[in-house]
């Protein structure tokens, strides 16, 4: 299927529905919702979306809670490697993306730091308020 339609079939798909691609979430250099890579020896389109990355072909969704880090590096003279590390220590790697897009994913990276901060303010509060609900009833 055409890139820009793939998050709208796999959202029939899965349990949870998948989000649209969203410009405030990632862009790529063209003002597009993906970009191509490589993921091992499949060539396919990683998506950047709310909920996390979406390789295509074959699908995979590494979700954005479990996400650690992200990392660019340089993967030759026009391409970047994408490095992401999730929670429980497993690394998936993407290769042969175009260096033109490197903006674009230190802002998503950037998205996912920032995801999880939010995420651990909303969890401790969620804890304080737990434990101080306790005591009150106690």
């Amino acid at each position: 299927p055409e890139p820009t339609v793939l998050p709208q079939v796999l959202a029939c798909m899965g349990s949870k529905p998948i989000g649209k691609p969203s410009p405030m979430v990632f862009s790529n250099s063209s003002g597009g919702a993906h970009v191509a890579c490589y993921r091992k020896v499949q060539e396919g389109f990683l998506y950047p979306l709310a909920e996390g990355l979406l390789f295509f072909k074959p699908p995979m969704l590494l979700k954005l809670h479990e996400i650690a880090s992200m990392s660019t590096t340089a993967g030759g003279a026009r391409f970047l490697e994408l490095s992401v590390e999730m929670e429980d220590g497993t690394k998936h790697e993407f290769s042969n993306i175009d260096k033109g897009e490197v903006n674009g994913l230190q802002g998503y990276a950037q998205y996912v730091a920032k995801a999880h901060k939010t995420r651990a303010k909303v969890e401790a509060a969620a804890a304080a308020a737990e434990a101080s609900g306790a005591g009150a009833g106690g």
